[in-house]
């Protein structure tokens, strides 16, 4: 009987084999007996070539492996049929994932170049919408910021907000690296980056107008 390699199962106390080193997370298990798939296609398994082919290595030094998946395929890679197939599954898998990334990319160019964000984190002085400032936050930078020109120091600045308890916008204390690439982000002055190059004018307001003297 073959060993079935179950996407999603949970993991068992003897595998058989030590699949967790080959492809990471996506990596299913190998048992003893058989399980059908409780998810996931057979293109979810692998979205990388070599991955498989790290499972087809194992199957051709004499483990025999067959991947049986939802849809009710199945995979015998102890057959050239079988190894060909899932093969040319997981180069499709593959191809529509390199599509998916390249839109992705052009579309956070598009936005860049009209100066508009692309999602992510709530940057620290701004709403949710990325776009509009949060007045509280925002007078918190520009203190910081005349502080520094002032000849006050990042660690005070920032041992006084921690102690305020001030944090930033994923609930983390704030550390002096941390407030210095906040202060010399160009989205605080109303820039659009990307891939470290200024764009141009943001759709959002500046919330510094000068750089100032923040460290480097």
């Amino acid at each position: 009987m073959h060993p079935v390699v179950q996407p999603g199962g949970r993991q068992l106390a003897d595998p058989g084999l030590q699949l967790g080193q080959l492809a990471g997370e996506r990596t299913p298990v190998v048992d003893d007996q058989e399980h059908l798939a409780e998810r996931a296609e057979v293109e979810r398994l692998y979205r990388r070539p070599r991955d498989l082919e790290d499972l087809i290595d194992i199957a051709e030094a004499g483990q025999p492996i067959k991947i049986v998946c939802t849809d009710g395929r199945e995979f015998d890679l102890g057959t050239t049929s079988g190894k060909h197939d899932l093969r040319a599954h997981v180069n499709n898998a593959a191809r529509e994932a390199d599509k998916i990334a390249d839109r992705s990319r052009r579309k956070k160019l598009d936005h860049a170049r009209e100066g508009r964000p692309s999602g992510g984190t709530r940057p620290f002085g701004f709403a949710p919408d990325l776009v509009s400032i949060r007045a509280d936050e925002a007078a918190l930078i520009r203190q910081a910021a005349d502080r520094l020109v002032a000849g006050d120091s990042l660690r005070a600045i920032v041992a006084g907000w921690n102690r305020d308890g001030i944090t930033t916008p994923t609930g983390r204390p704030w550390a002096p690296h941390t407030l210095k690439r906040l202060l010399l982000s160009p989205r605080l002055r109303g820039l659009r980056q990307y891939q470290g190059a200024i764009l141009g004018p943001a759709l959002w307001p500046a919330i510094l107008t000068a750089p100032g003297s923040v460290p480097t």
